[in-house]
């Protein structure tokens, strides 16, 4: 937690000697759809080795109002964004995520019009546990209202383009690295990640 109590600790401007980290602001429409007391703290990293190589990490914390936290998938397509594939996984070889495929079009320069394919990787942040999916966080939010221990969620998401030279594995290998670096931040459960039921 930062010192303000409402948002998430800020993330490290640099990762070892490999990526910085760019300060990428919430959007006005994030602002008004979500609750005020949301917290977030969010940064682009991009290689220092090779500037197409960026990994975008966000913290999305739900405050009193537990709207915060919703399923991804309704913004990424509200978005436009395709979603191509979904699968469950373990995400950095101890984290249960899920693991979205996307696509979308864009305008580029001297191009017109190109599919750009993406990855995108998201889980749930309890007190005392990582959840992948939102039934399982509201599965144990629920669980958590009745022992009158109510929860405060985070949403974590992982995402990168998948460049043209280069397959989907490699592009996820990407982003399990910046996501290791920074595991203390994104899954803080006691510093240890807890199996999934």
């Amino acid at each position: 937690m930062a010192e303000d109590g409402l948002n998430p600790a800020p993330l490290p401007k640099y990762i070892g000697t490999d990526w910085i980290g760019r300060e990428s602001e919430v959007t006005s429409v994030e602002r008004e759809l979500l609750p005020l007391d949301t917290g977030y703290a969010r940064k682009l990293y991009v290689s220092l080795d090779d500037q197409r190589e960026q990994v975008f990490v966000s913290v999305v914390l739900s405050g009193q109002d537990r709207t915060s936290i919703h399923r991804p998938e309704l913004c990424l397509v509200g978005q436009g964004w395709s979603i191509d594939s979904q699968a469950q996984t373990v995400f950095d070889g101890q984290v249960p995520a899920v693991l979205l495929g996307l696509s979308r079009e864009l305008m580029v320069p001297n191009q017109g019009m190109v599919q750009v394919p993406a990855l995108f990787a998201y889980w749930f942040v309890g007190r005392d546990r990582v959840a992948s999916t939102t039934v399982e966080r509201l599965w144990h939010t629920a669980l958590n209202r009745l022992r009158l221990r109510p929860d405060r969620w985070a949403y974590v998401v992982v995402q990168t383009a998948v460049l043209p030279d280069e397959n989907e594995e490699s592009a996820r290998e990407r982003m399990e690295r910046v996501a290791k670096a920074l595991r203390n931040q994104l899954t803080p459960v006691g510093g240890e990640i807890l199996e999934k039921d």
